[in-house]
């Protein structure tokens, strides 16, 4: 057994406590093995490979709850075993049927009804027990839905399906549990989701410490601004708004404390810049993945729409911190070690050459799985050159072990992912709500979109970016296109707002990771939060209206488009923060707010009136300051 896992499970535990940990340790292991041969060598043949995969996430996932937990009694494992067993045997069934698989549609006996009763089940359970019962609600009524179509009234009746054709559908059909959903799971996703382990254990909060150090002590607001930076480079690989604070947030919080900042903004500032890393390039999460196999196009076609936004996403938090630090009055450090730029970058720089293996891959068109298997061998190349943080063997098992850990759980809510696509896509509810928005709405864009928006903030509170992104796709999108958006921009809309319900309040999942890091209040963290990411609210609106925002278009539309959002940005920021070149009164804050609206609008006349007026006020302010007498 390993030094890392005697430490956690500790002497004192059961042998057999002990035992359970070191097997499910490397059953772990063993996972993220089998992906990386089948990154060398491919996957096995579709059905196969993905029931296969599906039956070891969902047998590990029900495992994980016992992982290095005192295990006192044989009768303690017997809790999951029913559920293990049932996942395997389902697994077993697939491959004992797999040559008769053509014949078994439309043709299903007793025991394909049985093994794909379990098989939704199983996938319930796991779901349930990683988020909780709002998912596994949601499935159920998709599910009631389809089986009692008769019995709805009005609009929402329909014709209904038999049980029997609800199975095939979610067992046998490529559209069900079996779809493309864990098939980019089972291939490329987890290999990801281990290039973003093997990337933050070989060192790269070392670079990003310093790095921060180093802002810290040349801006205003550097501690803050370095957590903006620092969570945009982790974000961008990690792709989840939770681990990108625990990972960036153990050592900006600190720093942002000790420059003065309050625990609960220092919350905020960490996870609206965490959140904003799932829209980052060139890996910003598994709902991103979903999204290119959803519109049918390459996936770095996803990463060049996303970037723009991104940018401008991160640009209003910067913004807002940097005017926020002025107003606080939060000094620059000058009492902490000198850090040197140069020094650092010859020292660490190196540490980001994985990143830059990716984001070259992609460019190059190389496929997805040989993108993941390249920014690994990199990780893992630096991990052994680094001299400032050795990375052996033990290392490298215990990264293959966080890897899988992670991944199993994605394993199971993209189970879900397939499970509810089968269910809307058979009962035609996708169809009926896209309807039934465009008649109640009629040719109101602006009320579908905030129809839109608001569904994408609340299923957000108790689902996943993943889920929230799917079941708009069937339900509203369609919505969207029959009103002339933008196919691209109306999938990103979506999306875009599954992400921003990790810092909306009351239920902002993000900032009460980071306020539990430094025992802040969740409330008005979560209320700061909101204050910081205010004008990235206004970024997709500004996308429906002006394509060119995401590079769609001519170059000249693209230039126009992003200069006047920039600005924008910077004035609407200046506004919520109450700060621009001097302090602002009541009314300058308003007259910022509505330039940075004005700019906004897809029209140049009113884009140059918001720019009259963010000039007025910034040399009013100016002007301000430099008459008032110096410390």
């Amino acid at each position: 057994m390993t030094e890392s896992t005697q430490k956690q499970v500790g002497p004192e535990d059961s042998a057999l406590s002990r035992g359970f940990t070191l097997v499910l340790r490397y059953l772990l292991i063993a996972t993220s093995l089998f992906h990386l041969w089948t990154g060398v060598m491919g996957p096995l043949e579709s059905t196969l490979h993905r029931s296969l995969a599906l039956s070891v996430y969902l047998s590990l996932l029900f495992m994980l709850p016992l992982y290095r937990k005192p295990i006192r009694s044989w009768t303690q494992l017997l809790r999951p075993a029913p559920f293990v067993i049932a996942t395997v045997a389902v697994g077993v069934y697939v491959w004992s049927i797999y040559d008769d698989l053509p014949n078994k549609l439309g043709n299903l006996n007793e025991l394909d009804m049985v093994f794909g009763i379990v098989l939704i089940v199983v996938v319930l359970v796991a779901v349930k027990q990683e988020m909780g019962w709002p998912l596994v609600i949601l499935a159920l009524c998709f599910l009631a839905y389809t089986r009692f179509g008769p019995y709805f009234p009005g609009i929402l009746g329909h014709r209904g399906l038999l049980m029997e054709s609800i199975v095939e559908i979610i067992f046998f059909n490529p559209d069900g549990i079996y779809g493309f959903p864990i098939g980019i799971m089972s291939t490329f996703v987890f290999l990801f989701i281990l290039f973003g382990a093997f990337f933050e254990n070989i060192g790269l909060t070392d670079l990003l410490t310093s790095l921060a150090r180093y802002v810290a002590q040349k801006l205003t607001g550097g501690a803050a601004l370095a957590s903006v930076f620092a969570s945009a480079v982790v974000g961008s690989v990690s792709g989840s708004a939770i681990s990108n604070v625990m990972v960036t947030g153990a050592f900006t919080i600190p720093m942002m404390r000790r420059a003065g900042y309050k625990p609960e903004i220092a919350a905020a500032i960490e996870s609206a810049a965490s959140t904003g890393g799932q829209i980052m390039p060139p890996i910003m999460g598994i709902a991103a993945f979903i999204m290119a196999e959803v519109m049918g196009i390459p996936y770095i076609k996803v990463v060049v729409l996303a970037l723009v936004p991104a940018l401008l996403y991160f640009l209003g938090v910067g913004c807002s911190v940097y005017f926020a630090a002025k107003r606080e009055g939060i000094a620059i450090d000058r009492e902490s070690e000198r850090e040197s730029l140069w020094r650092i970058l010859l020292s660490k720089g190196f540490l980001i050459l994985p990143l830059i293996v990716v984001v070259a891959a992609l460019i190059a068109g190389a496929s997805l799985m040989r993108v993941a298997m390249a920014g690994i061998a990199s990780a893992v190349f630096v991990g052994a050159i680094n001299p400032h943080k050795r990375f052996r063997l033990r290392e490298f098992l215990d990264t293959l072990e966080k890897g899988a850990r992670i991944a199993v759980s994605m394993g199971a809510i993209l189970a879900w992912v397939g499970l509810t696509i089968g269910l809307i896509a058979s009962s035609g509810f996708g169809s009926l709500v896209a309807g039934t928005l465009v008649r109640a709405v009629g040719e109101n864009l602006i009320l579908i979109l905030l129809i839109t928006m608001v569904a994408s903030l609340v299923l957000g509170m108790g689902m996943t970016t993943v889920a929230v992104y799917v079941t708009l796709a069937i339900t509203v999108i369609p919505g969207l296109l029959n009103l002339g958006v933008h196919p691209y921009v109306a999938h990103f809309f979506a999306f875009y707002f599954g992400v921003l319900s990790f810092v909306t309040p009351p239920v902002c999942i993000a900032t009460y990771a980071a306020a539990g890091l430094v025992n802040a209040n969740p409330t008005r963290a979560g209320w700061e939060g909101l204050g910081l990411t205010l004008s990235g609210f206004l970024i997709p609106f500004a996308a429906v209206y002006q394509p060119a925002l995401m590079l769609q278009g001519s170059a000249s539309d693209a230039v126009a488009a992003i200069g006047t959002a920039v600005l924008g940005a910077v004035s609407l920021s200046a506004g919520l923060q109450a700060y621009f070149m001097d302090y602002a009164s009541s009314w300058e804050r308003l007259g910022l707010a509505a330039a940075g609206i004005l700019l906004i609008v897809p029209n140049l006349a009113v884009s140059g009136l918001g720019a009259a007026l963010l000039i007025g006020i910034g040399l009013l302010q100016y002007r301000r300051a430099r008459l008032k007498p110096r410390d």
